[in-house]
């Protein structure tokens, strides 16, 4: 069930966003998908069966890996100079 060496296409699938997303975007979106998905709140919020919050434990771990190969120190500095880019073109 794990994503172990997600390519960086898959990373955005799992976080719903596009190639183009900022290091900034990213971590946006994994801070709103974890306060969605963790397996802490969803088990609060409703009664679940042992499968469904295995299923919550295996999709949130799906997140985490693809925030950390979004995320990783060689991509990090690579996304920061696309990130400044960005600004120049589009701010």
């Amino acid at each position: 069930l794990g994503c172990a060496g997600l390519k960086k296409e898959s990373a955005y699938y799992v976080l719903g966003l596009s190639t183009r997303a900022t290091l900034k975007d990213v971590k946006k979106k994994f801070r709103e998908l974890s306060l969605k998905y963790h397996p802490d709140k969803v088990a609060n919020r409703r009664k679940l069966t042992e499968r469904q919050l295995e299923h919550a434990k295996a999709y949130f771990l799906r997140l985490q890996e693809a925030h950390d190969e979004l995320t990783s120190k060689g991509e990090k500095s690579k996304r920061e100079i696309t990130e400044e880019e960005h600004k120049l073109r589009y701010d």
